[in-house]
């Protein structure tokens, strides 16, 4: 199990992303006559330069809108705000920042330590807002709801219908647009509320847990004697079932053995990828694994609702991987 939230400012996580970024024009050099080098202006596109490394970040077209981390985080403070009318946005902390490696987009997760939810008496668990923004187009500009659990810092993103965003970076023009529905908000505490009362009551056989996880993240091993990258694929398949044999060892010993500590795995394993790192692919596709466990949440808790439910039937392929 990871570490609970650490509630001190962590602004530091945030220097990274929050560089300053030019629009710059683009010139193309070529040759004419032997010591004669022309330079040309190319029309229709520029380059966002980051300053403070030097570096291009990407090549967009004139009608581009820049949106900056700087004031994608700004936004993102006034809509928690909305959300939550009591808060202070000085007092709202990034407990979690992704981005990737030439910085061209990034996630910022914000919480506020005195915002949960109290009704549920088992434990502890904070709604957080996902910023997302990019400077190559990958990842729109956008908002989203979830849930961490305080004491290791788990968390998904539980829906993103939420908020609405008029903006894209290829049209429009600044302050961005946000619409927040605050009754669907409170229309998921309880919905999310239901949900842990009903997995929580719920027992797991330990040997299910690991092919519960794969099935809720869809993930699966290619194992094929002829794929070439087989031995890679073993590998890939012992490390993620040694990690969460581990995780299945806490999170029973701390929770039970129900459905709700196989939802704590899930959630850690998705959480903490930057130490697990066996999924593929993992930061491009990194909004969709935070949905996963939600969507799970939901569909396990229909399904074992039922009479019929059977939890072979319910594993379906996924039933070769159990232990």
């Amino acid at each position: 199990m990871n570490k609970s939230l650490d509630y001190k400012p962590q602004t530091h996580h945030l220097d990274h992303i929050l560089f300053d970024v030019e629009q710059i024009p683009i010139t193309a050099q070529y040759q004419q006559g032997i010591n004669k080098i022309q330079e040309i202006k190319v029309e229709g596109y520029k380059a966002l330069y980051n300053k403070r490394d030097k570096q291009v970040l990407s090549i967009v077209t004139n009608n581009y809108q820049l949106i900056t981390n700087k004031q994608a985080l700004e936004i993102g403070k006034m809509v928690f705000c909305e959300l939550f009318p009591s808060v202070i946005p000085a007092d709202l902390i990034p407990f979690k920042v992704i981005s990737t490696k030439r910085l061209s987009s990034c996630h910022i997760d914000l919480v506020h330590k005195d915002i949960n939810f109290s009704q549920w008496e088992q434990d502890t668990w904070l709604p957080f807002l996902r910023i997302s923004n990019s400077y190559n187009r990958t990842v729109a500009l956008s908002f989203e709801i979830g849930f961490v659990r305080e004491l290791c810092s788990n968390g998904f993103i539980f829906d993103k219908k939420s908020i609405k965003v008029k903006y894209a970076h290829t049209r429009g023009l600044l302050p961005v647009d946000f619409k927040v529905d605050v009754s669907r908000l409170r229309k998921y505490e309880v919905e999310f509320t239901n949900y842990l009362n009903n997995l929580s009551r719920f027992y797991v056989d330990p040997i299910y847990v690991f092919p519960l996880v794969l099935k809720s993240l869809n993930l699966k091993f290619n194992l094929d004697k002829n794929n070439r990258n087989l031995h890679n694929e073993q590998i890939r398949l012992e490390k993620t079932r040694e990690i969460i044999s581990e995780l299945t060892k806490s999170y029973y010993e701390e929770l039970k053995p129900t459905a709700y500590a196989v939802l704590s795995i899930i959630t850690d394993f998705v959480s903490h990828q930057e130490k697990y790192n066996t999924i593929p692919m993992f930061k491009a596709h990194i909004n969709s694994y935070y949905y996963k466990p939600g969507q799970w949440m939901h569909d396990f808790t229909e399904s074992i609702q039922k009479t019929s439910f059977n939890m072979d039937d319910y594993l379906g392929d996924f039933l070769t991987y159990k232990n």
